[in-house]
């Protein structure tokens, strides 16, 4: 669903530009990004315990398969909702074109591809080794008892990670994108026909 989604906006701003937030009154994008937001808020669990929440399992157990996800699907259906509203909104798109929202979006890919890895990593050696370093191992089931940190450790320990974590998806869209862009456009001449057997991608560091 969201690969659709993603193509038809890619077509309409090919094929109409900037004319497309025009093309509709703004409300009708407000709506779309507001209902988005609330079709997210579908609960993994619980879902009887709201009627707002039931009644979206109802509407969706009508409409999919057995057994389906359904939080899945209610999340799908709220990001496409998201994402076409702020295509068709000039000032939403205004303010998401802002420097600091195109640094986040270009570092979105790398902080996905790291941020898993980080958390078990650095984010996890922060918070408890200092109660590993000083907690002895249970004597019944030889492991370490860890405990979390004070507040204020708990807090550092985040903002070191976000500073970590966003300074090497930097480099990595500086260093490693071009990389893969390259490979992938020799691929593709390749593919093509186009260039010579010999030529090599530029792998410029």
């Amino acid at each position: 669903m969201n690969t659709m989604v993603g193509m038809m906006i890619a077509d309409l701003q090919i094929e109409y530009g900037s004319s497309t937030s025009t093309a509709v009154p703004c409300t009708v994008p407000s709506f779309l990004i507001v209902a988005g937001m609330f079709m997210c808020c579908y609960p993994q669990d619980a879902v009887e315990n709201a009627r707002w929440s039931s009644a979206m399992r109802d509407i969706m157990l009508s409409i999919t398969p057995e057994s389906a996800d359904l939080r899945r699907f209610w999340d799908s259906l709220g990001s496409s909702c998201v994402v076409l509203g702020i295509f068709l909104h000039a000032g939403v798109k205004r303010t998401l074109g802002g420097e600091i929202f195109n640094f986040l979006g270009r570092v979105s890919l790398p902080v996905y591809l790291l941020h898993n890895q980080l958390m078990k990593s650095l984010l996890t050696w922060m918070i408890y080794l200092p109660s590993a370093l000083k907690s002895p191992p249970d004597v019944d089931s030889k492991e370490l008892v860890l405990e979390r940190g004070s507040t204020v450790h708990m807090a550092l320990s985040i903002v070191i990670f976000y500073v970590v974590l966003y300074r090497l998806a930097y480099w990595w869209s500086y260093y490693i994108d071009p990389i893969c862009a390259s490979i992938v456009n020799w691929l593709t001449k390749k593919a093509y026909g186009e260039g010579s057997l010999t030529e090599k991608p530029v792998l410029a560091l």
